[in-house]
């Protein structure tokens, strides 16, 4: 049983690593409660943490709308739960599956499903044999890169190492002029993956580079979670390489299946249509759902 806080927050850091990680364990691997996630993220003071009633409540800073938002995961006098929680917070956001199936009552509670933070579940298998109709146009693109550049290699990152580090940031604020990010948005996204660099020694992390010559086009930073599992954290590729970011996520499956895993969390889409697009044309197998909650004046 684990202490109550609540409605106290305490700082997500390496002091709370294990206690959090021997939490989530019991539960599938909803990516906004994976603790190196949360880790990476609370550095720049966005998560914080807090238990109520054995249930673990997250409160994250939403820069867009300038407010705090709250998530809980948890089996455990759920409705108790969230009657507290929404007391002083209109809605409940990234709500995972599991706790709206341990509601006792629906009827005082306004549930809505969010699509655009499902955590997509993809078969390691289909990743790597990419065969069938339904994986044709992935199957192509990554024939085509191996057909375009023979000379590529990949490389398997370490992050105490000074130049695969700036090989990754350098990589990244490349990615981010391609995307049209502002200069705090390229800031925001450089300081979130110095932040996952800085602990990654306390996770059992996976990072691949693809090369041409000493040129870095593309990186995967991922986490082996349990025997079965892994999550693709970040996934960037300079998008002037045809193929390059189809060909990183295939080989990066295939390691990570050598590994034993055989199911790959892909995150959320975050409801950008192109993103979108680009995680279902790997035809998920299932995904995490999530959704948000509100009570019932």
């Amino acid at each position: 049983m684990v202490s109550d806080m609540y409605p106290h927050f305490q700082p997500i850091c390496l002091d709370v690593r294990l206690e959090l990680q021997e939490y989530v364990q019991r539960f599938p691997p909803y990516s906004d409660f994976n603790v190196w996630n949360m880790m990476g993220w609370a550095s720049q003071e966005r998560r914080s943490y807090s238990f109520l009633n054995d249930n673990l409540v997250i409160r994250s800073w939403d820069c867009y709308d300038n407010r705090y938002a709250y998530s809980v995961l948890g089996a455990s006098r759920i409705d108790d739960t969230l009657r507290e929680l929404c007391h002083n917070i209109t809605w409940l956001e990234l709500i995972p599956e599991i706790v709206v199936r341990s509601i006792s009552d629906r009827r005082h509670f306004t549930i809505e499903e969010d699509p655009d933070n499902h955590d997509y579940i993809l078969s390691m298998e289909k990743l790597i044999n990419l065969s069938g109709n339904s994986l044709y146009s992935i199957r192509v693109e990554v024939s085509r890169f191996a057909k375009y550049y023979p000379d590529h290699r990949i490389k398997f990152l370490d992050f105490n190492n000074i130049q695969d580090r700036s090989d990754i940031i350098k990589t990244t604020k490349l990615w981010c002029a391609m995307k049209g990010l502002s200069e705090s948005g390229t800031q925001s996204e450089v300081d979130g993956i110095g932040s996952f660099m800085q602990y990654a020694g306390f996770f059992r992390y996976v990072s691949l580079g693809l090369y041409l010559g000493k040129k870095m086009i593309g990186f995967t930073i991922n986490e082996v979670v349990n025997d079965n599992i892994a999550i693709t954290h970040f996934g960037i590729s300079d998008l002037t390489y045809e193929g390059s970011s189809r060909y990183l996520a295939h080989t990066t499956a295939k390691i990570l299946n050598q590994l034993g895993c055989i199911y790959l969390n892909y995150e959320q889409d975050m409801g950008i249509p192109g993103l979108k697009r680009a995680k279902l044309a790997y035809r998920p197998v299932s995904f995490l759902k999530k959704y948000k909650i509100r009570i019932i004046d």
